[in-house]
């Protein structure tokens, strides 16, 4: 599993435009907004997270082809994570949501020999390619832009997760990118990590930083 965290990924990416409603369009993202109308408002609604992706974005699923150059370049990211670990994707709404690419031309270049990432060298080929059809690794959720159809969200405390998971299982990991020392996990929402500073702090009532759903394929 390969978690992220906001503060530790390059991104090279402009600020969200006030125009996104755009890549929503090239995206079909309809399903995610709750009001087709009222397109200025969708930067604060809600998208649903499930064991199988956030909105219309799904793990294990091909990013959309119909998406334009100018909006892939403009949302694209590279980087490395935990030990050294190369990633790159789209991060999108101001950075809220970021979808990781299984594959693409950073992280077999980054796999391969020590590289610089330079991201906006790497862009075009990783829209090229994900043209011809690259899946999705993993999605993170970084803000409280989307929750599970119970309710819970970045910002949520672990009392507030076990009313809605009773199962919930709680364990320290390794931190990867740092913030990210404890993950809760629930037989049923599988696929689906929601990760605290501490799990120590999780007890006393710390929230939910990063909420990542992933592939185990």
């Amino acid at each position: 599993m390969v978690s992220v965290s906001a503060d530790k990924v390059m991104v090279c990416s402009g600020r969200m435009k006030a125009f996104f409603v755009n890549l929503f369009l090239v995206f079909l993202v309809s399903s995610l907004v709750a009001k087709e109308e009222g397109m200025e408002d969708t930067r604060y609604t809600n998208y649903v997270i499930t064991e199988k992706g956030v909105g219309s974005f799904g793990v294990s699923k091909n990013l959309p082809t119909n998406l334009s150059e100018k909006d892939f370049l403009e949302h694209y990211f590279c980087g490395y994570i935990g030990d050294g670990i190369p990633v790159e994707g789209l991060s999108l709404f101001d950075g809220q949501i970021r979808v990781f690419m299984k594959s693409g031309p950073f992280q077999r270049k980054a796999r391969s020999e020590a590289v610089e990432p330079k991201c906006a060298s790497f862009a075009p080929r990783a829209f090229r390619e994900a043209k011809k059809g690259v899946k999705v690794s993993m999605i993170s959720v970084l803000g409280a832009i989307a929750r599970t159809d119970k309710g819970i969200a970045v910002g949520a405390t672990l009392k507030a997760l076990k009313e809605a998971y009773p199962d919930i299982a709680v364990h320290p990991v390794p931190p990867t990118m740092g913030h990210d020392e404890c993950v809760a996990t629930s037989k049923s929402l599988p696929n689906v990590r929601f990760f605290f500073e501490s799990c120590k702090e999780a007890q006393e009532e710390a929230t939910i930083v990063r909420i990542d759903v992933v592939t185990t394929k």
